[in-house]
């Protein structure tokens, strides 16, 4: 269906003289691309809304997604596949979040030292290159720098969070971000498992 909707979308700028023939698979991959992240963005905020935090969500999302991209990691193989893992693992982490005691410092720590420990093997590991997407020289290199400050920025945030916000309910926010971090570790390396 993502693939008939794409397809017809490219065609359409066809007709309309917007796109040259030649260029009708590009237009439908980069249709299909947008079409399926713009889904699984909006189905992980509807769950994130079902768990009462659309803002943990919104958080969530934006640094998994900006890691990810340049991080690398596992990709499934269809476009459904990586809607229902997305949703699964966001149903997952907001789920258990829900669960966590606020204003708890042995959790608050158990949650820094996850995403300090996620960062530090993103840190050294990035970019997890795909099977199916490899990189060349300069681009590993740039995504291993852009995925280095983006690490660090993030785990300083964290610690920020730790730092003034751990007996507070506001911590949920920073869980966010360490949330994300280990999903993009957890996604590298099953990558690099994959690989072997």
């Amino acid at each position: 269906m993502l693939n008939s909707i794409s397809e017809r979308m490219s065609r359409y700028l066809v007709r309309k003289n917007v796109v040259n023939e030649e260029n009708v698979e590009v237009y439908t991959y980069g249709f299909m691309l947008i079409f399926s992240t713009a889904f699984s963005v909006l189905t992980v905020l509807i769950i994130a809304a079902l768990f009462g935090n659309l803002f943990f969500g919104i958080l969530f999302l934006a640094v998994m997604m900006f890691l990810r991209f340049f991080c690398g990691g596992y990709h499934c193989s269809t476009y459904f596949n990586c809607w229902l893992c997305t949703n699964s693992i966001a149903a997952c982490v907001f789920f258990s979040i829900k669960l966590l005691p606020l204003k708890n410092l042995t959790v608050n720590l158990f949650v820094l030292c996850f995403g300090v420990a996620a960062a530090i093997y993103i840190y050294i590991n990035s970019p997890i290159e795909n099977l199916n997407n490899p990189l060349n020289d300069r681009k590993r290199l740039k995504n291993r720098r852009i995925s280095r400050v983006l690490t660090v920025i993030f785990v300083s945030v964290l610690f920020v969070g730790f730092i003034f916000f751990r007996y507070s309910v506001a911590f949920s926010y920073f869980t966010a971000i360490s949330a994300a971090l280990v999903v993009v570790a957890v996604l590298m390396i099953t990558e690099k498992v994959n690989w072997r």
